[in-house]
């Protein structure tokens, strides 16, 4: 979730979807599970709150791309090699771009793909479906932010 893409989140939206960023960081913290964040170039920095969380975990690290689909950077996918990923849990704040190009490349290449609508908004502009389809016929979509913590703490 970056800077320039906060104001375009569906008002309704934003604060309730940065804390359960910040609840899902937490967790991932907390039970030692690695995080791989991507930055899409040109749109700002990734917010401050999350930032901070991502800056002082030693199992996150933040990636900068050009693409909407992370696994266009190569690094990326050779980072997710070396963590041995098989499943990952996608968040972001753009479900039908970024977060969908990423999660549909991850799908093709064997990683099992989870998320929940709670991790996942479009901006005002974007389809209002999120492209849930698509996540609940590829993957796992938890109902609730609490279940994916529940995952991550398993």
């Amino acid at each position: 979730m970056q800077d320039d893409f906060v104001p375009r989140i569906r008002p309704n939206a934003r604060a309730k979807l940065i804390e359960r960023h910040i609840q899902v960081l937490e967790a991932c913290e907390t039970y030692r599970v690695p995080v791989l964040a991507a930055e899409l170039i040109g749109f700002g920095r990734t917010i401050q709150p999350l930032r901070r969380i991502l800056d002082s975990s030693p199992h996150a690290r933040l990636c900068r791309k050009y693409y909407n689909d992370a696994f266009q950077m190569a690094f990326f996918e050779r980072r997710l090699q070396e963590l041995r990923a098989r499943r990952l849990m996608f968040m972001g704040v753009n479900a039908a771009y970024c977060v969908l190009e990423t999660a549909e490349s991850a799908f093709k290449r064997g990683y099992d793909v989870i998320t929940s609508p709670e991790l996942i908004s479009g901006q005002r502009d974007h389809p209002h479906d999120d492209c849930r389809e698509w996540y609940q016929k590829n993957g796992t979509f938890l109902p609730t932010t609490a279940e994916a913590i529940e995952l991550i703490a398993a």
